[in-house]
């Protein structure tokens, strides 16, 4: 009896590999034109699209999203872009495959390490009842088996989940206001912003500094309650530090939204390990060039920021380019066709990011202008209204700058956004 279970189940697995193979096939024969698009790796073509409204979404006949066709050949310049433009990386397609699962049963790491990095799940199974870890382990692609028992060693287990908020340290304390009962709207609004054009150790920038002055004049422009500025030789590492983590958290209450805007160099060192994991630095205008560790401020102490800032809403925009952010995906976010959206997502924590690109892409100007930046400030001019309702979103600014500045730099440049923590969402109010 044994052993004609194992041999119906023997039977099964054979099925589902089939099924497996037949979908990955399928990526490669993509039939929606974006997906035919992110199939090819036309970075140019799928950032046209999407400003054109395409869907990163819209699966084809299989269920198969433009995301699973770049994330099965490796794509990766295509799979950032689509992320960025609001690609949902746990989606499945009708086998249950998701993105991750094709990068690892591929053999594409970094493609895989990206969608880790954005939080892709990493229990969900595929048609053969294998998470992406079995598959790459199945398939001998030991770098990518390497990356996701890294990420699998980093993240608690699911049954530790609900008891997570009892274990988070002190200084995180922030994270237990995940689930607290907020206000909608803001109390107060105040943004730091920091340019630096004129560093000592680094090559010296032309468009950082007056793109920082445009930001700042821009949030003015939105009747942001405070603008806390530094530029040039006054952004030092200790005047960075003081401000971010001293002056904002004395104005800061909990129902405010700080928002925090860097225009400068930015470096990526990758640490020692198996996995090859990235560390972003933002670079002050003292910081040395061979001891980013000593003299930079790395992501890490910013996201820190958000656990010592007792604000409700936290949003950074970065005109530089850094890998190993720890994005994550929304879960349980509410839908804009939710009721009263604004005041819903307005009332839940949140900690979101944009930054002008992804690792080993410089951030562009053109005529003295960042290119990202220029972006970002016609999002916050209304252009990244969507819906038309006279709020803009952080995930609206994403969906609007990321397949703009792609295109603008000719798929050179890709900005990433993401979340970093909670579930509501940053909002911007347009002036009546």
């Amino acid at each position: 009896m044994s052993f004609q279970r194992a041999g119906r189940k023997r039977a099964a697995k054979c099925f589902g590999l089939l099924f497996l193979f037949l979908a990955i096939a399928a990526c490669a024969h993509g039939s929606t034109p974006l997906g035919n698009a992110a199939g090819r790796g036309d970075v140019a073509r799928v950032a046209h699209m999407l400003t054109e409204g395409g869907d990163p979404n819209k699966g084809d006949k299989d269920g198969l999203t433009p995301l699973h066709q770049s994330a099965v050949k490796g794509q990766l310049a295509v799979v950032r872009l689509l992320v960025g433009a609001g690609a949902d990386v746990d989606q499945a397609d009708y086998d249950g495959n998701t993105p991750l699962i094709f990068a690892s049963d591929s053999g594409h790491p970094e493609v895989a390490r990206f969608l880790v990095d954005q939080g892709a799940g990493l229990a969900f199974e595929s048609a053969v009842e294998m998470t992406a870890v079995q598959h790459a382990r199945k398939k001998h692609h030991q770098e990518v088996v390497a990356i996701l028992q890294a990420a699998l060693r980093r993240r608690p287990p699911p049954q530790q989940e609900q008891s997570r908020a009892q274990e988070i340290p002190a200084e995180q304390i922030s994270e237990l206001r995940l689930n607290k009962s907020y206000s909608p709207g803001y109390n107060r609004r105040i943004a730091a912003v920091i340019g630096i054009n004129q560093y000592a150790n680094w090559p010296k920038l032309v468009g950082a500094e007056p793109d920082a002055r445009r930001v700042a004049a821009q949030l003015k422009k939105l009747d942001f309650d405070a603008v806390l500025e530094l530029y040039d030789k006054d952004a030092t590492r200790d005047a960075i530090l003081k401000l971010l983590g001293s002056e904002l958290t004395a104005q800061a209450t909990e129902n405010d939204l700080v928002v925090v805007y860097f225009a400068g160099h930015g470096q990526t060192e990758t640490l020692p390990g198996r996995a090859r994991e990235r560390r972003g630095y933002i670079v002050p205008v003292d910081g040395g060039v061979d001891n980013v560790f000593q003299t930079g401020i790395a992501m890490s102490d910013l996201r820190g920021l958000a656990d010592r800032l007792p604000a409700k809403h936290i949003y950074f925009a970065m005109d530089s380019c850094y890998s190993g952010l720890g994005f994550t995906r929304g879960i349980g976010m509410i839908k804009k066709s939710t009721p009263q959206y604004i005041d819903k997502v307005t009332r839940k924590r949140a900690v979101q990011m944009v930054t002008a690109g992804g690792e080993g892409e410089e951030a562009l100007e053109r005529d003295g202008r960042g290119l990202f930046t220029t972006r970002l400030i016609e999002a916050l001019s209304g252009e990244a209204d969507l819906n038309t309702d006279g709020y803009v979103t952080a995930s609206e600014i994403g969906t609007y700058v990321t397949p703009r500045v792609t295109e603008d730099s000719g798929a050179k440049q890709t900005p990433q956004s993401g979340r970093l923590g909670g579930e509501g969402e940053v909002v911007f109010k347009l002036r009546d």
